[in-house]
């Protein structure tokens, strides 16, 4: 679906277009970070907005789910879900509409496959660990790269030259997918971290999608280290399996899309891989129906 959104102007213009939110999923937002909120209250919000009730009763009756029985009011699926899940559809369903996409060697399509696959990559990591983060990893894993939609609203045709020079060198073993390698795509977790911060969201969260600060971690509170390792797990393995931003091509060989060895704790994870690309797509046309 096409953007609704227009940008215009510097960087810091284009932020606050991007991290501009409707009342209605501001919200929502803000109920899911409150402990006192309870499905009831979260439901109430939701069926204000016709269009988000329907979202949310489509994903809860999704197959992916698999729920035995018909899932009929927003309450029940408030339930069913959980706040964190409804929160990520519900924001999901306003970026996909909204934020301009990158254009050019990435697409719309590509960009929000890879968001979508490397979100429920990492909500199955958190699932397969048993932690109680697992929706915050998929929050993270879809919002990682706004900040590559900011930087080619900004400069298109500086963008579409990183993206070129990346894929020349995405060729070369153990190089990162990204479309920008240089110095501009160090501006990447800084911006996505900037426009989650706009939003009623947990720390550990816009922590997690941010600068890498230190490479051990240090900087980071305990909850946001987890959360960032699940992203950064799940965006090497997306990438090694042919869904990165650049490396868009399906399941790929033994070796990875770029022939590179397969980075630690992807093996675990590849089976499953076919059944979390198909639970991304659900999720994905959930959100952007």
């Amino acid at each position: 679906m096409p953007s609704t959104l227009t940008c215009t102007g510097s960087l810091d213009s284009i932020i606050d277009q991007v991290a501009r939110l409707p009342p209605a999923v501001e919200r929502i937002l803000a109920f899911s970070l409150h402990e006192g909120s309870t499905a009831r209250h979260l439901s109430e919000v939701c069926e204000r907005d016709s269009d988000l009730s329907a979202r949310i009763l489509r994903l809860a009756n999704s197959p992916t789910l698999g729920c035995r029985q018909p899932v009929n009011r927003v309450l029940q699926a408030a339930v069913v879900l959980g706040m964190g899940r409804i929160r990520n559809v519900v924001l999901a369903a306003h970026l996909v509409r909204t934020v301009p996409a990158p254009g050019g060697m990435i697409g719309p399509v590509r960009f929000w496959r890879h968001s979508f696959a490397v979100a429920t990559l990492a909500r199955e990591i958190g699932v397969g660990a048993r932690s109680r983060l697992a929706e915050d990893m998929f929050l993270a894993g879809l919002i990682h790269d706004l900040g590559v939609c900011v930087l080619a609203e900004l400069d298109p045709h500086a963008f579409e030259v990183a993206c070129a020079s990346a894929l020349e060198r995405a060729a070369l073993p153990g190089m990162v997918d990204s479309p920008c390698l240089d110095e501009a795509h160090a501006q990447v977790p800084a911006i996505s971290a900037r426009i989650a911060s706009r939003w009623p969201l947990e720390r550990r969260v816009i922590e997690a999608v941010g600068p890498r600060l230190a490479t051990s971690h240090e900087e980071l509170s305990a909850e946001a280290r987890e959360v960032r390792e699940s992203l950064l797990l799940a965006v090497r393995t997306c990438r090694h399996e042919g869904a990165g931003l650049l490396t868009d091509r399906g399941l790929c060989s033994t070796r990875g899309a770029s022939g590179s060895p397969r980075p630690t704790g992807i093996e675990s994870l590849r089976a499953s891989y076919s059944a979390v690309a198909q639970a991304a797509e659900d999720f994905q046309n959930i959100a952007s129906a």
